[in-house]
């Protein structure tokens, strides 16, 4: 594989690295798409771009098994061996209001999304859910930030708030997504993150009549 030098290796929550790269990967058309990055002879691991399509390489990596914790670990300068972009991408269509459920680090998938949308004017509604087990779990702060103050619905779902004095929602995103009137036929929506998530969206949302259910796989 070719290499990638880091440029940037920044926090991104509670156990989470926000890594950017000097180069953009060939072939990354669609947000939702990824790449395989590897570092000290170890097997290489897939990563979602959390950056835009033609910007240079921006991965949220979650410090857990030898690889990621190597990655998190780099410095300006060290060099990584990253593939090309890969994956399907989600196959937005920019039809009825855009609806969006993740978990934990899979914003780093929805974010160039979200970014896309914002880029375009807005020109429909955009609902994200972000669901993590605590507040400190939250990456991309700024950003979400943005934004809400460029009229996205950012909704960020706690799973777990005993005594962290989070008092926004709570649960699932689905549920909490579901309770907000968005289970319906005529929206898009793009789900990433944990299977049960993904699985238990997927059913609620094909049964209310909706046909633009997007995975990135």
């Amino acid at each position: 594989m070719p290499e990638a030098t880091l440029t940037r290796n920044d926090p991104g929550g509670d156990g989470l690295r926000v890594l950017t790269f000097g180069h953009a990967p060939e072939g990354y058309t669609r947000p939702g798409q990824f790449v395989t990055a590897a570092v000290n002879g170890l097997k290489p691991g897939y990563y979602a771009l959390a950056s835009s399509p033609g910007e240079p390489v921006t991965l949220l990596i979650k410090a857990m098994g030898e690889l990621s914790e190597a990655l998190c670990a780099l410095e300006p300068g060290d060099a990584v061996e990253m593939s090309d972009a890969m994956g399907k991408g989600f196959d937005v269509s920019g039809e009825g209001e855009l609806v969006v459920l993740c978990n934990g680090s899979a914003i780093s998938a929805c974010r160039p999304v979200i970014e896309a949308e914002v880029a375009g004017g807005l020109s429909r509604a955009v609902h994200l859910y972000f669901g993590v087990l605590k507040p400190e779990h939250r990456s991309f702060l700024a950003d979400l930030e943005r934004w809400a103050n460029a009229g996205v619905k950012v909704h960020t779902v706690v799973g777990e708030p005993e005594g962290t004095g989070w008092s926004g929602a709570v649960g699932f995103v689905q549920d909490v997504a579901e309770a907000h009137g968005l289970c319906r036929a005529d929206v898009e929506i793009v789900l990433c993150g944990v299977p049960p998530m993904v699985d238990a969206a997927k059913a609620r949302w094909s049964a209310a009549g909706c046909e633009r259910i997007l995975t990135n796989y």
